[in-house]
């Protein structure tokens, strides 16, 4: 892949000039995108977008195993990664809660909302509002 679009501070390459131009911001200590409800400030515009959401109370990423529900999907995903480990613990006897939580108390565990791979299902964990 050709690079010849190289950062002057790191010598970082990119493909692309918007590529580089967005790589630079990383450097700058400039900080011009301005939250309108709390005035905190960041150096890209989508991170602005993606805060904003977070006064508006909604959030729309919904765990279906627990309830439990997210603005962002990534925390949905990191979320549902602590279902599985604690479905993979429970099947392998690990539990610190000492509940009897063998193989049987797996069965139960809601392990529909999470596909077997982890969390390749998330993409049908988010919310739908009526």
């Amino acid at each position: 892949m050709d690079r010849r679009f190289v950062c002057s501070v790191c010598g970082l390459g990119h493909a692309r000039r918007e590529q580089l131009e967005r790589h630079q911001l990383s450097h700058s200590q400039e900080r011009k995108h301005v939250c309108p409800a709390c005035q905190k400030r960041f150096k890209r515009n989508e991170h602005l977008a993606r805060h904003v959401i977070t006064h508006s109370g909604l959030k729309p990423h919904g765990c279906l195993e627990c309830g439990k529900a997210f603005y962002r999907k990534d925390h949905l995903r990191k979320h549902l990664l602590a279902h599985e480990t604690k479905r993979i613990r429970l099947a392998a006897g690990l539990t610190s809660s000492g509940g009897g939580g063998g193989a049987g108390a797996v069965a139960g565990t809601g392990a529909g909302a999470v596909e077997s791979g982890g969390v390749s299902g998330v993409k049908s964990l988010s919310l739908s509002l009526p």
